[in-house]
């Protein structure tokens, strides 16, 4: 991809692993891109095998010209020369060439736009620190309730750092993870689950000793695997799970009443320090949440029957609605009930959230997948039968399940399910 690059010593070893009547071509186009390239110069002389050949890019502004150069071992560039066909390249265009290399600072400019786009992809594949909904929120509970002294942050990218130091999130924002940890009392991953080993790998040489770093991922054995083994020895880790969420993301959708009343789950594992635990209860409790301990691989069963499954149904049923042809998509938009409508505001969630989620906690959502497959077959031969009592009994068993969710302060009853109530985002 552009922006980067295989390595000279890969290639080097690539080299010496194919036969030597085959010949290895490398095309450095967009190299201009790529912080500190290098040629391959030195590789050509020391590899009989290889020829580099480079096209002029887009950042020069001839994309369409197929303007470039090659070198390689003089044998090969000789015969190349006897069996090649004729360029289609005037001398206009060649000069035009010329000129466009010593235009820096248009080259430089293609540059700067190409590297903020870039990090613009990254944040929205990676997520990392400050731009999701939880971590947002996470600091406007802290300081609606007094939780936390000083709240740092970090993210990726500029851009999610710039509004988030215009909204007034976070006492400081720093411009990489490692600082943002340094001299911290509590860390929390606010991370897609499958970044959360590289930014341990990241942070874990500059946590004080002493310190508890937790996380807010929705899957809690592939964590705990990811993160505990990079950890110093005096730095305890303390997993956590904060059941709260809406569709949004991004650093302006966080308020402080998200976690209010939510339950958040800790696991408790073999390593677990007490005094880090009663840290981590408090902090939550704090913030408004009511907090339970749970195994991990029983979190993860549990939460792929309440969560997980649900989001892959629900991005199934409205990719079902898209790709049936004798239904519009303006059909499905402007015929949506209340039950397609929920579907979608579940199925905007973070992408990239859900593709972690799902890839680490694979076993029980596909044991939950089968179990539902083998439900929704018992409902489809009674339909198809026209058992109307089995029907009846299942829905009215099911209709009680949200009763109890109601019960027990998890959502209200109120009309078009509270969604008409204005939240305080402060």
């Amino acid at each position: 991809p552009t922006g980067t690059m295989i390595s000279l010593e890969e290639i080097h070893q690539l080299s010496k692993e194919i036969p030597k009547q085959t010949l290895l071509v490398l095309d450095g186009a967009y190299a201009e891109y790529v912080d500190h390239y290098d040629g391959g110069a030195e590789l050509v002389k020391i590899c009989k095998n290889i020829i580099m050949i480079r096209t002029l890019s887009k950042i020069y502004g001839l994309g369409g010209m197929r303007v470039g150069w090659g070198f390689g071992p003089k044998e090969i560039i000789e015969a190349l020369q006897r069996v090649r066909g004729p360029f289609n390249l005037s001398v206009p265009a060649l000069r035009v060439a010329e000129e466009a290399i010593y235009d820096q600072n248009y080259i430089e400019e293609c540059k700067e736009e190409n590297n903020n786009t870039r990090d613009w992809l990254i944040e929205g594949l990676r997520g990392l620190g400050l731009r999701g909904l939880i971590a947002s929120s996470i600091f406007w509970a802290s300081k609606r309730n007094n939780v936390a002294g000083c709240i740092t942050g970090f993210a990726r990218s500029k851009k999610t750092r710039d509004t988030a130091k215009k909204i007034g999130l976070c006492d400081e924002i720093f411009d990489t993870a490692e600082e943002a940890v340094k001299d911290a009392d509590l860390v929390i991953l606010c991370v897609p689950v499958g970044a959360m080993e590289q930014v341990v790998l990241k942070i874990a040489p500059f946590l004080k000793s002493g310190a508890t770093i937790s996380d807010v991922g929705s899957v809690k054995r592939a964590v705990i695997d990811a993160v505990e083994p990079h950890l110093p020895d005096d730095v305890n880790f303390v997993p956590a799970h904060p059941l709260a969420g809406t569709e949004h993301s991004g650093p302006e959708s966080g308020f402080a009443s998200l976690f209010d009343n939510r339950w958040c789950l800790l696991t408790d594992h073999k390593t677990a320090d007490k005094k880090s635990q009663n840290k981590v209860v408090s902090f939550w409790e704090g913030l408004g949440a009511n907090v339970e301990f749970m195994e991990a691989d029983h979190h993860d069963l549990v939460l792929a029957v309440t969560s997980h499954a649900p989001h892959l149904i629900a991005y199934t049923m409205v990719g079902v609605a898209e790709d049936l042809g004798r239904v519009t998509n303006s059909e499905v938009i402007k015929y949506s009930a209340a039950g397609f409508r929920d579907f979608t505001r579940i199925a905007a969630s973070d992408p990239t959230m859900w593709r972690d989620v799902f890839l680490s906690n694979k076993k029980a959502t596909l044991e939950i997948l089968g179990r539902f497959t083998e439900e929704l077959f018992d409902l489809q031969r009674a339909i198809r039968t026209e058992n109307g009592d089995k029907l009846l009994n299942y829905f009215t068993h099911t209709r009680s399940i949200r009763r109890g969710i109601i019960e027990a302060g998890q959502d209200i009853e109120a009309p078009n399910f509270g969604r008409d109530i204005e939240i305080d985002q402060n």
